[in-house]
């Protein structure tokens, strides 16, 4: 069960680009057990959240705080909640670095389907996030 819904919970995520890989939904990476053992351990565990209303709002966000929560009872799980209704990822590429790393967290998801809806590609394609996917990937290595 943990493994299912971790792995539709990721379908909502995007843990990196690089400019090689095609643009995906969702790209799961070496980092991830990382994350894993900690909440394996009861560690303290820190989840971010980056995006728009849709994460913003008591929906998917809290659900999937919950479960984490619930999975690992032993682990210390805590949010860090950088949703804003109404912005696209065009503002998010510039939050990221202080409303999400700053906080260091172990897990990151990000959200803007519906706010980058029409958008240019140039707007938020793989070039415009490369450096920020860049950033949360030096920080994961830990």
């Amino acid at each position: 069960m943990k493994t299912s819904l971790l792995g539709l919970s990721l379908s909502f995520c995007l843990i990196g680009i690089a400019a090689d890989v095609p643009l995906v939904e969702c790209s799961p990476r070496g980092g991830l057990p990382n994350c894993l053992a900690k909440l394996e351990r009861g560690e303290v565990v820190r989840i971010a959240y980056l995006g728009g209303s849709i994460t913003a709002q008591d929906g998917w966000r809290p659900k999937t705080l919950k479960w984490f929560q619930e999975q690992y009872p032993k682990a210390q799980v805590s949010e860090i909640n950088a949703a804003i209704g109404g912005t696209g990822s065009d503002l998010g590429v510039f939050r990221l670095r202080q409303d999400v790393l700053a906080h260091q967290p172990d897990l990151l998801f990000v959200e803007f389907a519906v706010n980058d809806g029409g958008a240019p590609p140039e707007q938020i394609g793989p070039e415009f996030w490369q450096a920020p996917a860049r950033a949360v990937e030096g920080q994961s290595a830990r």
